[in-house]
């Protein structure tokens, strides 16, 4: 069977073009994010799909650490995916993946869009390969907000983006600036790297901006990790030990000074040093009451702490590999302030962990414990694949109500490494009658408000099957439970609460050209003192009439009682920048989106438009508009030179 579909797929792969990359781009941003829910507009994470799909991995030369970089591929199927190329004396094709015993149909199908097979050469040049993309986008708000109508921002409403990046053989190199909405200066934020990759005993160096991986992200991470999801697996097998140039406009989670990675043998030394300034709020006497994030700079209040903080970084990562199948990690970094942490009473923060990685064919095996003080929290997980198409997961963190991280993000409820006990089991099955993915997940919080400790458990199941060539079903029901502390002053008490999600989906495809999907999703919200229900309907089209020019567009129609009974629904969106939608109250949201390619150039406009009938005002403070109408036009266009 595994021939049969080697050789099936070998007309997909031959006729690749430019379309397909951009309809592997949006399966593979709304296979991720469907159900990451919150309200987001841009991540890492998009820069990172871009450069795989503009800057695919050589499957024949890349490391287990290189090819984990790819989404949803675990350790396991990386390792297996290295012992098929030593046995079989590398890839002569992409077909080859299907033949991966490890790899099911979907997932070797997944990976493709991320790889290529480089041909053989005795040398290369270190002008051989050269490639330089730019990225230019503007946005606006067509409504006035209450900020601009009073006059509150130094800036204009305009959020602009621009960014060069450079790939070579042996040296990379980016910059970029970004303005927010409200924002006056158009390089609010700069933000700029050098890579050089020697294939030497200093294998790597990274200056400027740069982010550190860390086994789970107990202690180090970047500013984007894998939640609960309809992805029921790769959130607890997602284990990695890396430094990589931080190449998005988010402006916290990064670094900013110098890595390096020295490898022999076994073992690879990443020291790493930072020095930046941050935006802090700071009490009466100067200590800093809490970290800002959101990186706004465009009132008074958010000009005058622009930059009131010196964050000095210093730290090393070592990893080993004892084993063929095990590799360990080591992990120490320290953060150094120019004032102190009111709740801490500390300027210096130090965490130390280890990691580990155990994978071959049945069973991935991992683990961190970190340190804080005297405090410790853990996480270990394991997956078996009993069968082939089918993965059961186990995962267990403990993290103390003490311990503190300033750039973890592990997994979890609250993804802060902080506060925290849980178990979580998961299974996904990939049959003859579809693709069954199941978690269920019990937390506790030792430590609240009022010290009030409160608990909650999440069951999700999902079900995606082909009816036929051209249709398919998806089927999705989650059941979230916790408690949250009652906004009685007096006597405050833990309310009960839950939230039930269903939605069903069809997806339907036209000779390629056309694809059409629609949803409906129901939510009940049910507390001690409301039960509340919403629901939305979406149809979605997308239009290719030539290869080199796409069309997207949706419809959405929701109702919900109140903001307890929100919806999200994932967007379509100008590369680069993730929606994820947040539709309450009763109204009406559509977008157009329009992509074209001539040669080197790509370009994008969106319009989207929030239309509530019975509203006379939307937002609130600097945010609020007059009306009932919000709507936004964007606008990028990519130059790629090779």
């Amino acid at each position: 069977m595994k021939y049969l579909s080697a050789i099936l797929m070998t007309l997909f792969f031959m006729s690749e073009t430019v379309a397909q990359r951009d309809t592997a781009y949006e399966e593979v941003m709304s296979q991720l994010l469907e159900d990451n829910l919150g309200e987001i507009e841009e991540s890492e994470i998009a820069d990172e799909i871009e450069e795989l799909l503009d800057n695919p991995i050589d499957i024949n030369n890349a490391s287990q650490e290189e090819l984990l970089r790819i989404p949803l591929l675990d350790n396991r199927r990386a390792a297996a995916i290295i012992r098929y190329r030593k046995s079989h004396g590398g890839f002569d094709n992409k077909n080859e993946l299907f033949l991966v015993p490890e790899l099911n149909d979907k997932i070797a199908r997944w990976i493709s869009y991320f790889i290529t097979i480089a041909p053989a050469t005795k040398s290369v040049n270190i002008f051989s390969y050269s490639k330089i993309t730019l990225r230019s986008r503007i946005q606006s708000d067509l409504q006035l907000r209450k900020a601009y109508t009073e006059n509150k921002f130094a800036g204009n409403r305009l959020k602009s983006y621009n960014r060069i990046l450079y790939y070579g053989n042996y040296f990379s190199a980016g910059i970029l600036t970004d303005k927010d909405p409200g924002e006056k200066s158009y390089t609010d934020f700069i933000s700029g790297f050098i890579q050089i990759n020697t294939k030497t005993f200093l294998n790597k160096i990274i200056l400027g901006n740069y982010i550190i991986e860390a086994g789970g992200g107990l202690i180090l991470w970047s500013p984007y990790n894998y939640r609960k999801g309809s992805e029921v697996i790769i959130p607890i097998s997602n284990f990695r030990n890396r430094s990589k140039p931080y190449k998005s406009s988010g402006e916290y989670g990064y670094l900013s000074g110098a890595a390096a990675s020295l490898s022999s043998g076994i073992i690879e030394f990443t020291p790493f040093l930072s020095l930046k300034k941050i935006d802090a709020s700071l009490d009466s006497t100067g200590n800093i009451n809490s970290f800002r994030y959101d990186g706004y700079h465009r009132s008074s209040t958010e000009l005058a702490i622009n930059s009131n903080t010196k964050e000095f970084t210093y730290g090393a990562l070592i990893k080993i590999n004892p084993l063929e199948n095990l590799t360990v990690g080591l992990t120490t970094v320290a953060y150094q302030y120019d004032r102190d942490i009111a709740s801490l009473a500390l300027r210096k923060i130090q965490n130390h962990s280890i990691n580990f990685v155990y994978v071959n064919s049945l069973i991935n095996v991992n683990g961190e414990t970190a340190m804080f003080k005297n405090h410790l929290s853990s996480i270990t997980s394991i997956v078996f694949t009993p069968v082939e198409d089918m993965k059961i997961g186990f995962s267990y963190r403990n993290y103390s109500p003490g311990f503190y991280s300033v750039t973890g993000n592990s997994f979890g409820e609250n993804m802060n490494s902080k506060n925290e006990k849980g178990f979580y089991c998961s299974v996904e099955a990939n049959t003859r009658f579809g693709l069954f993915s199941v978690y269920y997940d019990i937390y506790y919080f030792p430590n609240v408000k009022n010290n009030f400790p409160s608990k909650g458990k999440d069951f999700l199941m999902t079900y995606k099957y082909k009816l036929n060539k051209t249709n398919g079903l998806y089927l999705l029901y989650k059941n979230e439970s916790s408690e949250k502390l009652s906004d009685k002053e007096t006597y405050p008490f833990l309310e009960p609460q839950s939230r039930r999600r269903y939605r069903i989906e069809l997806t339907n495809f036209f000779r390629d050209r056309i694809r059409f999907k629609t949803r409906f999703e129901y939510v009940r919200f049910i507390s001690a003192s409301k039960k509340e229900n919403g629901f939305l309907i979406y149809q979605d089209a997308r239009y290719k009439p030539i290869e080199n020019l796409a069309a997207y567009a949706r419809i959405v129609f929701f109702d919900t009682d109140s903001y307890d009974s929100r919806l999200y629904v994932y967007e379509n969106d100008l590369e680069g920048l993730l929606t994820n939608g947040l539709m309450y109250g009763e109204g009406i949201k559509w977008y157009l989106l329009i992509k074209y390619i001539i040669k080197e150039f790509s370009i994008s406009l969106k319009y989207s438009e929030l239309y509530k009938p019975f509203e006379d005002k939307l937002g609130s403070g600097y945010s609020e508009i007059g009306g009932n109408t919000d709507n936004r036009i964007s606008f990028q266009i990519d130059y790629a030179l090779k």
